[in-house]
Formats: structure tokens, C-alpha cells, sequence
């Protein structure tokens, strides 16, 4: 029960490493704060989570919108009295970009708004999130990049990969700024990863072949893997680390 009494916040909550992760942190004790704008789905899951003894409330919240970002930790506070955790989940493509998109082929509105649903959003969060966590004396925030931030992919589009590489710097930029704030900052970054959205936009086939190739491990990746990865990074166990990024990629990072 690493997590018995503490507010914790996850944004993309509804679905793939959100609810992964809000499912685990919810067992460990937390007190969860689910934000998504699939608002069935992250209905469906406060209503589990509490089913089950647990505590979770789920808010619809556009992290792109930072008035609703800011809405989203006041509410935290009102609910529960206080924010200790972050996690800021939320990232993907723009929905008409295809993984294999050459950086000539992006448009500038596709563009833009891949930068702003993975970059801007960690942003719009980290900055409400440090206010508060400022205000009660420390807190912890993780945030998700991706193996397409650190390494140079064939399956990931120019911007997507440039925004995901901008989580990692703004995150360690932020880890070193309020290290001394009692804040700790640090990041994830899933390889290929078994998801309902990865699988809707590969083929079975595929995604095993890019599996194999790139992950030594020869398996997909978890939605809980990432789970496990957020729990120590966010727990005390991890007291003295910030401005880390952790490649949970079955061995990708030290191809």
C-alpha cells in the first residue's frame, strides 16, 4: 500500500497504459483522479475501481484546453485536499497521420496538433501541477515519452517523434529547476507496446515483426509493464531520483 492516503492524478485514464496504471496505483492505496474525454470509458472505471473498495472519480479534462488543465487539479484538491502525484499519460499521432509519414508529407495543422496532444499537454499539466505542489510543500510528477523520443523510428512521424523528444528535455528541465522544492520529475517511455490503439493502427503481423526486430526481449510490451514502471518512479522507494527517463522497451534503448 505504497500509496495509502495520496491523491493521485492520470490523465488518459480510460484506456491502454492510463488505465493500466490508475488500476494499479487505485491497488496500491491511492486515491485516483482519472481525466480523460472518453467519458464512458472512464466512467466504466471509476465505477470498477469503487466496485472493488477502492477510491477513484473520473473528469472529463481536454488536456490540449489549459483553463480545463487548471480546472483538473483544483478539482483534485477540492475532492481529496491535496495533489501528490501526476501522471501525465496522454499522446498520440494526429488521427489522419499514418505511422510511416515522412516529415515532407506532414501538414502544419498535422503537425501542430501532434505537438500539442504530446507536448503542450505535459506542459499544460506540469505547470498547474508544480503550482500546486509548490503551494503544499512537494509532490511527484511522471510523464510519458516514447522510444520514437529517443530513438530515430520508422514508424513513428517526424513530429510525434520531435514532441515525445520534448517531454524527456521539458521533464529534465523541470526535474533540476524544483529539485529543491521537494518536486520529482521523471519519465517513462514505452517501446511497442500492446495496447487497444497500437493494435488499431497495426496490423498483427507487422507489429510483431517490429517487435522482433527492435525489442531483444522478442515480446510485446504491457500496458502493465508501464503501470509497474510509474509505481517506483512515483514511490518512495524512488526518493532520490528525478530527471530520469526509463525505457520500458524489452532492451530497445541499448540497441
Amino acid at each position: 500500500m505504497r500509496y495509502s492516503g495520496k491523491t493521485v492524478l492520470v490523465t488518459a485514464a480510460a484506456s491502454g497504459i492510463g488505465a493500466a496504471t490508475a488500476r494499479a496505483f487505485a491497488r496500491e492505496g491511492g486515491k485516483l483522479i482519472l481525466a480523460d474525454i472518453i467519458d464512458d470509458s472512464g466512467e466504466a472505471l471509476a465505477h470498477e475501481l469503487t466496485q472493488a473498495g477502492l477510491t477513484a472519480v473520473y473528469r472529463h479534462t481536454d488536456v490540449t484546453d489549459e483553463r480545463e488543465c487548471a480546472e483538473l487539479v483544483a478539482h483534485a484538491v477540492r475532492t481529496f485536499g491535496s495533489l501528490d502525484v501526476a501522471i501525465n499519460v496522454v499522446g498520440n499521432m494526429e488521427r489522419t497521420m499514418s505511422p510511416a509519414m515522412l516529415l515532407h508529407e506532414e501538414t502544419l495543422e498535422q503537425y501542430w496538433a501532434t505537438v500539442d496532444l504530446n507536448l503542450t499537454s505535459a506542459f499544460f499539466g506540469m505547470k498547474h501541477q508544480i503550482i500546486q505542489m509548490l503551494a503544499q510543500g512537494g509532490g511527484v510528477i511522471a510523464n510519458t515519452s516514447s522510444m520514437a523520443g529517443l530513438r530515430v523510428s520508422d514508424q513513428s512521424p517526424a513530429s510525434y517523434s520531435a514532441a515525445k523528444a520534448g517531454v524527456v528535455h521539458l521533464s529534465e528541465w523541470a526535474a533540476v529547476r524544483y529539485a529543491d522544492k521537494n518536486i520529482r520529475i521523471n519519465v517513462v517511455a514505452p517501446g511497442i507496446t500492446a495496447t487497444d490503439n497500437v493494435r488499431s493502427i497495426f496490423p498483427e503481423e507487422q507489429l510483431m515483426e517490429m517487435t522482433l526486430r527492435k525489442q531483444p526481449m522478442a515480446r510485446l510490451m504491457t500496458p502493465e509493464d508501464m503501470a509497474g514502471a510509474f509505481l517506483w518512479l512515483c514511490s518512495d522507494g524512488a526518493r532520490g531520483v528525478t530527471g530520469l527517463t526509463v525505457p520500458v522497451a524489452g532492451g530497445w534503448a541499448a540497441r
